[in-house]
């Protein structure tokens, strides 16, 4: 596994929270920001040339667990960033390729109608069912020997009703 550090400068933290890396020996600094873009303790500490047990101490340390959580919400922070980035200049090209009168006609077409069937934001995210997510049983009558439309399928469920 090879391990990618950004460095603190290239990471923005919320102005309400001053940076605990600088009160950091360099060498936590450093297993800091890799722990925080999701190295592991292992990694981290092959990386910084240390043994795993004294990573786990410095986690247990106050002023070490607060840099590593601080680190974690700017590289989350700054990977949200760089993805709205990314988005507004894909939807740029986008927009550059239907609206030039230069890119070929079917070119054109196939892109419109390629974003004229894409749903325009997600039905109600990962829990929905479109997203492959399960949908839940109905529930039971709550009177035994009678059942309601939605329950007529389900197992254990009896087929007859009374009147």
């Amino acid at each position: 596994m090879t391990v990618v550090l950004l460095s603190s400068q290239h990471m923005s933290l919320p102005a309400s929270e001053p940076s605990t890396l600088s009160a950091l020996t360099a060498r936590q600094a450093k297993v800091a920001l890799a722990l925080a873009q999701g190295a592991t303790i292992t990694a981290a500490a092959a990386a910084a040339g240390l043994n795993r047990a004294t990573i786990h101490r410095w986690l247990h340390a106050p002023k070490f667990a607060e840099a590593v959580r601080q680190a974690s919400a700017a590289y989350i922070l700054a990977l949200s960033d760089e993805s709205k980035n990314r988005r507004a200049r894909a939807l740029a090209a986008v927009d550059s390729l239907l609206t030039d009168p230069q890119s070929p006609t079917d070119e054109r077409l196939r892109l419109a109608l390629a974003i004229l069937e894409r749903p325009l934001a997600p039905l109600a995210g990962p829990g929905h069912a479109r997203f492959g997510a399960r949908q839940p049983a109905p529930r039971a009558s709550s009177h035994p020997g009678k059942c309601n439309e939605m329950q007529q399928g389900v197992t254990g469920c009896n087929a007859k009703t009374s009147s």
